[in-house]
Parts: structure tokens; C-alpha cells; sequence
């Protein structure tokens, strides 16, 4: 390997791409998450796995694991001209009861563009 050069060195740009929203009534803008965002919530999916008085370790590895979509489209699903979230955590929730297929839809693409897809495919 040969030492880089400043010349040589690209900015690093944030994976970025439009889809479709039908129940908010358009096109929304996904980003994949920053590493800080991705280090966030590992943290909370770890907390959040702890299982609760009643709870087996099955029903609360499920509990975190949907609150992580939730929490996911809060960091990377913006509004395309001021670039600011569409919903909080709760509010993906929400939309989510009335508009599931918008949710898991988005989630996917949120993943991907984080590379969640390829990390899984190199270790096959």
C-alpha cells in the first residue's frame, strides 16, 4: 500500500436516498445512520433487552428489537427541504398502527443504506 495524499482523500458522504411514504402522503428522504447514531442504539437495545419483572429473555429481546425500528426512522427519516425528523421514536410508533407498511418499508431501507445488509452477506 502506497501512503495516501491529501489529494487523494474523498469526503465521506452520508448514503442518502428518497422513498416513497404513502401514509404521510408522499416521498420521504432516508439517510443511513451516523456511527454515532449506530453506537446510540446498540447501547439501547442492549438496556433495553434487560427483561422486565414477568418478562422471559425471548419477550424482551422482541420488546427491544421493535423499539429499535422506532427509534431507528427517528435518526434517519427526514423531511426533504428542512432536512429534520418526521417523527420522533413515539411518533413512528403511532404511525406505524395505521401504517405498518410504511414503517417495516422505510426500516429496510434505513438498514441498508446503513449497510446492516452487507455486514450480513460478508459473514455468510
Amino acid at each position: 500500500m502506497s501512503l495516501l495524499q491529501r489529494a487523494d482523500v474523498r469526503p465521506p458522504v452520508l448514503r442518502k436516498e428518497t422513498a416513497p411514504a404513502p401514509g404521510l402522503g408522499g416521498d420521504v428522504v432516508v439517510c443511513g445512520l451516523l456511527l454515532s447514531d449506530r453506537l446510540a442504539l446498540d447501547g439501547i437495545k442492549a438496556a433495553m433487552a434487560q427483561p422486565l419483572p414477568g418478562e422471559t429473555e425471548e419477550q424482551a429481546a422482541r420488546r427491544a428489537g421493535s423499539a429499535i425500528v422506532f427509534e431507528t426512522l427517528a435518526r434517519t427519516v427526514v423531511i426533504a427541504g428542512d432536512q429534520q425528523p418526521v417523527f420522533d421514536a413515539a411518533g413512528w410508533n403511532l404511525h406505524g398502527a395505521s401504517h405498518p407498511d410504511d414503517v417495516l418499508s422505510l426500516y429496510r431501507v434505513a438498514r441498508r443504506l446503513s449497510g446492516y445488509e452487507e455486514a450480513a452477506t460478508e459473514k455468510n
